[in-house]
């Protein structure tokens, strides 16, 4: 074999083990979508179940005539809100928003009127947490069955990362400021992706479910 023929022969080998490199990159990476569409797929489907499940046993909290209090609560703050917004209005910065808050609370409780009208803000933004994180709990205990025997299993198989005890429901709301009828799931969690080049990936995703309450005559 003369010199040409070799030449010719190590860059078909080279040309090959391109090729077949980025066929195998390509192979994984559309895998790799298929997995975490399925994975959202299967995820969003099960909140959209359970927020509908949510708005049935929400009736039985609008007949405690908790929400109705709360919106008493809620009005009693506006004035407090209103200044707050209006300090934040404009700000464009984490260290702005802290000079905005600061200077809002300052205006609010330099009368008594506004301190009172302050302090129902307070307790109506620790009522919406508290029911939040309530609705949220609930929302992971009835999200589980729509996962089958052993959701924690079935979520780590689709990549999701901590399986079932890292669904994080924080933002979840229920009833905002006694209000509102609305019923906001919302779920944010990390897929872990098949490796690539020995590098381990996470994908950030965050899912949404809204629907109304069964309250009162709706």
């Amino acid at each position: 074999m003369d010199i040409k023929s070799k030449s010719e022969h190590g860059a078909i080998i080279i040309e090959a083990t391109l090729s077949l490199s980025f066929f195998m990159f390509a192979i994984v990476t559309i895998y790799s979508m298929i997995h975490v569409s399925m994975a959202q797929a299967r995820i969003s489907a099960a909140l959209n179940s359970t927020a509908k499940e949510i708005s049935q046993y929400s009736y039985v909290y609008d007949l405690t005539g908790l929400n109705e209090r709360q919106a008493g609560v809620a009005a009693g703050g506006g004035a407090a809100e209103a200044v707050l917004s209006d300090n934040l209005s404009e700000v464009n910065d984490v260290y702005d928003a802290f000079k905005g808050i600061a200077g809002g609370v300052l205006s609010i409780v330099s009368s008594p009127d506004n301190a009172e009208s302050f302090l129902y803000y307070v307790l109506n933004q620790g009522i919406d947490a508290a029911k939040g994180y309530g609705a949220g709990e609930v929302a992971r205990l009835l999200i589980r069955k729509h996962f089958g025997s052993d959701p924690d299993k079935f979520l780590k198989g689709l990549g999701v990362k901590g399986g079932i005890g890292e669904l994080d429901f924080s933002k979840t709301r229920l009833f905002e400021n006694g209000e509102e009828t609305d019923i906001l799931l919302d779920v944010k969690y990390k897929i872990t992706v098949i490796k690539l080049l020995n590098i381990d990936m996470k994908m950030d995703f965050e899912l949404c479910a809204k629907t109304k309450a069964w309250v009162g005559s709706e």
